[in-house]
């Protein structure tokens, strides 16, 4: 994983462990899907999908809510979520 960001290192890790599930990865104040998650979610829910330069070849497909907004009745998506919260290390 050289090159690719810490930030999508621990994303991609952590999604590993949550593949059968929409994974929502707070970042600030907002909870960001990324790849074929953020696809899905900004079909279902209309939201706009844009991209994250994340050390890749290419911009990660990338949507997001705010965190007080996953709690509300209206975002619902159907299937299996998961929520986590990006961690920081020391270096």
């Amino acid at each position: 994983m050289a090159g690719i960001t810490p930030m999508m290192q621990q994303y991609l890790e952590t999604k590993k462990q949550y593949q059968d599930c929409i994974l929502f990865y707070r970042l600030g104040d907002f909870y960001e899907m990324f790849f074929e998650d953020a696809k899905l979610v900004s079909k279902e829910l209309e939201l706009t999908l844009t991209g994250k330069d994340c050390g890749m070849e290419e911009r990660a497909p990338m949507c997001g809510v705010p965190y007080h907004a996953v709690d509300r009745p209206g975002l619902r998506t159907g299937g299996a979520c998961t929520h986590v919260r990006r961690t920081f290390s020391q270096l």
